[in-house]
């Protein structure tokens, strides 16, 4: 269902979802989505293809659904629980590219990831 990459960026993303792929119900909802994420750190970008589960590799596809953009300290953040999704939008280290033109996507990612942080 979700790989284990073997870059830092998308190992990080990995512990983050992984715990919530424990709920079956998430599992087999996820498993019907077909879009693309791109996340475009400072350090490289990570690809996150939603497509009868979830694969996360390194690098940028062509034409994403979703791109979000930030940085890496912002990642860990997130993932170490020190700030929310939302506060990340708010404050700006989070850019989204593609919500106007694909917001029920951009929902279902953000909805994912806020789950994975407990929010």
């Amino acid at each position: 269902m979700l790989n284990e990459p073997k870059d830092l960026v998308g190992n990080v993303l990995y512990i983050l979802l992984a715990r919530q792929f424990e709920d079956d119900r998430l599992l087999s909802e996820v498993k019907d989505w077909r879009m693309t994420v791109v996340l475009d750190t400072d350090y490289y970008p990570v690809t996150l293809t939603f497509a009868d589960g979830i694969t996360i590799e390194r690098g940028a596809v062509p034409n994403p659904t979703i791109i979000l953009g930030t940085t890496f300290d912002t990642i860990v953040s997130i993932a170490a629980e020190e700030m929310s999704p939302v506060r990340g939008l708010i404050n700006r280290k989070l850019r989204i590219r593609g919500l106007l033109k694909h917001p029920r996507a951009a929902f279902r990612f953000y909805r994912l990831i806020v789950r994975a942080m407990g929010v």
